[in-house]
């Protein structure tokens, strides 16, 4: 991980197969002041990027070459990360909803996508992202000063996990709306 001052800033990674597209990502969130965008073209490189990089939300297709964005988001969920995870998608079927809702996906946007609501899914996921790293320093502190600190641990496991749901049953109304 670097550990530059720049590394304190959000930190966004863009992952899709077409350059141009991350280009237009790149420009729309120009107006996000303060934040740090990483860019990868497939699973193999954004890979790298989470495991030397400090990353606070991540944005991926989901249909690449090779392995796709759903594996992706299940390879950094295998890593035990928790970080904030929306799928773009030029292609929008219900069984991707479903399969993103199952990896624990903080929002799903459909492409081509109006450029507030990319900036509102993406302050609202490094919003979220900061609260679950709040969380998570919580249940540390907890786990390390009470013998019930594994039991604490697991009921946090469970209520973000409902919670989890909950989001994703909200994303999925707004968009059927």
């Amino acid at each position: 991980m670097n550990n530059n001052p720049s590394d304190l800033s959000p930190t966004i990674l863009l992952v899709d197969d077409e350059p141009h597209i991350i280009e237009i990502i790149i420009e729309d969130l120009k107006s996000m002041g303060g934040i740090r965008l990483l860019s990868a073209n497939n699973v193999a490189d954004a890979m790298h990027l989470i495991e030397n990089d400090n990353v606070s939300v991540i944005l991926s297709d989901i249909t690449m070459p090779g392995k796709t964005g759903m594996d992706f988001c299940r390879s950094v969920r295998a890593k035990g990360l928790d970080t904030p995870f929306v799928f773009l998608t030029a292609y929008e079927s219900s069984d991707h909803l479903r399969m993103a809702i199952g990896l624990g996906a903080t929002d799903f946007l459909e492409k081509p996508y109006e450029k507030q609501d990319l900036l509102d899914v993406l302050w609202k996921s490094l919003y979220i992202g900061q609260k679950q790293q709040q969380i998570n320093a919580a249940v540390k502190t907890l786990a390390d000063s009470h013998e019930s600190g594994e039991t604490l641990k697991n009921l946090i496991e469970t209520e973000r996990q409902r919670i989890g749901l909950v989001k994703a049953a909200k994303t999925k109304v707004r968009k059927s709306s």
